[in-house]
């Protein structure tokens, strides 16, 4: 019964690797392609626990597992042309 089950699931083709950007541009919180002043206040709203909805992959700036004022103030940072890393 197992050999017959096994035999009629199809196998699935090779599918080639292809670079995928997941999650967009680091430091565009709201998504909108762009980073700008929108993005650091998104996040504090986001950290007052307001109803918002951010992009959490490109919040976390700093990649330190965590989102908080240290990425909206990095993204703040980087709007006014500051080496910040990203």
């Amino acid at each position: 019964m197992l050999a017959e089950i096994k035999n009629a699931i199809p196998e699935v083709p090779d599918i080639p690797d292809v670079p995928v950007d997941p999650v967009g541009k680091l430091g565009d919180v709201d998504g909108d392609g762009k980073i700008d002043i929108r993005d650091g206040v998104m996040i504090r709203k986001y950290l007052a626990k307001m109803s918002v909805e951010i992009n959490t992959a490109n919040s976390d700036v700093n990649k330190d597992g965590t989102i908080n004022t240290v990425d909206a103030v990095l993204i703040l940072k980087k709007i006014a042309k500051m080496d910040v890393g990203f």
